[in-house]
């Protein structure tokens, strides 16, 4: 292509000067990645998120696909994408990476969505891509108070604590499935004590502010409930694995219910 003519103040032992826009760390990132003989890894694995955005900008002006991929898995290293999932979206809606804006979506899901702390990123992306976060942020944190507060997906009454004999306690009624006996809808009624109401509704509220099956098998929480049903001398021989199982199972309701809510995405 025509250059422009040269002067002595864009030539350097008779060699021409071409001024980049890019920092020099992001260069050296760049030939890292474009020269094998130097190691890759020595570079782009110590770089900060702002650097690896930087390095994006480059891969796209220099339409550079192979570095566009590669940094992209660098956006979604697990120290980044755990600790500054916001970051992590911004930068993947900024760049069109649908896979990594979803799953930084879905890390948020375990904190609060927005917080005090300002982040620059933000000024990456529109109005519609936050808010169709917060849509999707809402609809997850719904779903898993529902599957807390909704007893239907409970498709066993044969957990020990489920009509246990020993009244003593004080026992409530819930309607945790539907009946075999009624074909037409009608829930089959059963007994459960107040610790595991007490469980359930702790965990709801837990929930609310982390949204994962990590916040259903809590160790404080599971352990104060299991203390709890192990009062009970009817319960007592089989409670802790029946409620092992049941927490297990209320885990995975909670993730089928959040895998179901698909992010609204418009690259």
């Amino acid at each position: 292509m025509p250059q422009p003519p040269l002067d002595d103040g864009n030539l350097k032992e008779d060699l021409p000067i071409v001024d980049l826009t890019e920092s020099a760390a992001t260069i050296l990132s760049l030939l890292c990645f474009a020269y094998p003989a130097i190691n890759p890894t020595d570079v782009l694995g110590t770089l900060s998120l702002s650097q690896i955005t930087d390095l994006l900008h480059a891969a796209v002006k220099y339409d550079i696909e192979g570095l566009q991929t590669h940094a992209l898995k660098l956006l979604i290293k697990p120290h980044f994408i755990v600790t500054e999932p916001l970051r992590i979206y911004a930068i993947a809606c900024r760049f069109r990476a649908e896979k990594e804006a979803r799953m930084a979506a879905k890390q948020m899901l375990c904190r609060p969505l927005l917080t005090d702390q300002y982040i620059d990123e933000l000024e990456m992306i529109d109005a519609g891509s936050l808010y169709r976060l917060q849509s999707y942020h809402k609809r997850c944190t719904e779903a898993a108070a529902e599957v807390a507060r909704g007893h239907t997906w409970i498709r066993t009454a044969t957990y020990t604590f489920f009509e246990c004999k020993n009244h003593d306690g004080g026992m409530t009624t819930i309607s945790p499935q539907p009946s075999r006996k009624y074909p037409y809808g009608y829930h089959l009624d059963v007994h459960v004590h107040g610790w595991w109401l007490d469980f359930m509704e702790k965990t709801r509220l837990a929930l609310s502010t982390a949204v994962a099956a990590s916040t259903v098998t809590d160790l404080g929480r599971v352990m104060e409930a299991a203390v709890a049903a192990g009062k009970c001398p009817e319960c007592q021989p089989r409670v802790a694995s029946d409620f092992h199982a049941f927490v297990r199972l209320f885990a995975e309701e909670v993730e089928d219910r959040i895998s179901q809510i698909e992010l609204e995405l418009r690259f």
